[in-house]
């Protein structure tokens, strides 16, 4: 029996509102009393940040607040997936130990997008780098940079896929072929950015963005709100960015 899908026409359903200027996006959502918030990123994959000059930038024109480490200490966020033994659960919003290149390291609060992102250029993070290691096989060998010194390792989760007697099936074979995969990693990218707007009002909170699945993201804002001591959350589509769709979290 032939597949109806491989190499077949099939219609997108979104096309005619895209092609016709009725998208709807994130940018395009306007709030009374709107905020901006602009991420300072690590440009290091491994290090310490030591600070920067807060209260200077704090005091530039359209500048609402910046949020660093100090101020968001405790908070934290759940992992999107997490793997049977997995020992660590959840990750600090900001943190001072830098683990990865994009790390968020501080967030820049203006009444503006472009008040946000020039306040967040002015910023001068002092950081302390330390050795980065790139590749699976690098990071579990034994003189590795440990990410988490207080694990011992580099090792996230270490479990066993297959059958049980796969191992003694194998140690008894007249032939054993040894191979390494290497995998691409996968992401939806939306037409427009990665972005959310944000509206509480002490009971509901509601998080247009253009992220997909509509579960997954109701499930993450869910697990964040109880991790950070905010109201919990539920998702319904409200806006839309191709190829993705935004959410409602009430």
């Amino acid at each position: 029996m032939g597949d109806a899908y491989v190499g077949a026409r099939t219609p997108r359903r979104e096309d005619a509102r895209l092609l016709t200027g009725k998208g709807r996006y994130v940018g395009a959502v306007r709030l009374p009393g709107t905020l901006h918030a602009y991420v300072l990123r690590s440009p290091i994959a491994h290090g310490r940040f030591l600070g920067c000059d807060a209260k200077a930038i704090r005091a530039v024109e359209g500048v609402i607040d910046v949020i660093t480490p100090e101020e968001a200490a405790g908070l934290r966020l759940p992992c999107v997936s997490v793997s049977p033994g997995q020992r660590l659960t959840s990750y600090p919003v900001l943190d001072d130990t830098i683990r990865y290149a994009g790390q968020p390291l501080a967030v820049v609060v203006a009444r503006t997008p472009e008040a946000a992102r020039d306040a967040a250029d002015l910023l001068d993070p002092h950081l302390d780098e330390l050795p980065a290691v790139v590749g699976v096989e690098r990071a579990i060998a034994e003189d590795a940079p440990a990410i988490y010194p207080e694990l011992g390792g580099n090792v996230a989760a270490d479990f066993t896929v297959g059958d049980e007697d796969c191992a003694a099936v194998i140690d008894g074979a007249e032939h054993v072929i040894e191979m390494t995969f290497r995998i691409g990693r996968v992401s939806p990218h939306p037409m427009e950015p990665r972005g959310v707007v944000a509206s509480y009002d002490g009971e509901e909170l509601s998080c247009p963005a253009p992220r997909v699945p509509c579960a997954r993201s109701r499930t993450w804002s869910a697990r964040s709100a109880r991790t950070t001591g905010a109201g919990a959350a539920s998702a319904t589509p409200a806006t839309s960015s191709p190829p993705a769709w935004g959410r409602r979290w009430t």
